[in-house]
């Protein structure tokens, strides 16, 4: 089990940069319906990368584990539009948190499939951590097709992963305190007269 983030922005509905398309809130509400990591569980990677090998630097850094959108004000061009956003959390393992605390790949690029399951629908397959985003504005949806059935898109903007304290774990502290005051009681006992 990793470390899990506070829910991020990790893109917005509009028109694309590079090659014309436009995302829909339709299609941010595609990938929300679809989203049950008991289905399927999108994996993190690094700059779309997904190694054969369980070794860095290209294996997993974590899951997807929930996903919602919300509508945002986003400024474009000096205006500020309101735009269906895509959230997401992770569970991160120790590979992701180290990035974040190095400020190394902060920005996120989802991976989606546009026939999830055979359903003609839109869904989340893979999240990657990216330095090189291809938006111009601020979380504005940039979407390069690097595979057959795949759509990559990022958000421009550094997300700074937060990351939720574990919560405390009640027996682990009781027995730290018990340790805590043996060790104690055994320094005066190995140092008490002898009768």
């Amino acid at each position: 089990m990793g470390t899990k983030s506070k829910f991020f922005r990790a893109f917005v509905a509009g028109n694309t940069i590079s090659d014309g398309r436009t995302i829909t809130p339709e299609m941010i509400g595609e990938i929300v319906k679809n989203f049950n990591v008991a289905t399927y569980t999108p994996r993190c990677n690094v700059e779309h990368v997904s190694g054969y090998s369980p070794e860095p630097p290209f294996n997993g850094y974590g899951s997807v584990i929930a996903v919602k959108s919300q509508i945002d004000d986003v400024e474009i061009g000096g205006k500020t539009e309101k735009r269906m956003a895509l959230y997401c959390q992770v569970d991160g393992n120790d590979q992701l948190v180290g990035l974040a605390d190095k400020d190394q790949k902060p920005f996120p690029s989802v991976e989606l499939t546009d026939n999830y399951a055979g359903t003609s629908t839109i869904g989340l397959i893979g999240l990657a951590f990216t330095d090189r985003p291809a938006s111009i504005a601020t979380q504005a949806l940039q979407f390069s097709r690097h595979a057959p059935g795949s759509v990559f898109g990022t958000a421009p903007e550094a997300t700074a992963l937060e990351f939720e304290a574990a919560p405390a774990d009640a027996k682990g502290i009781a027995d730290a305190i018990k340790g805590g005051f043996a060790a104690v009681a055994a320094m005066f006992t190995a140092n008490a007269p002898k009768e």
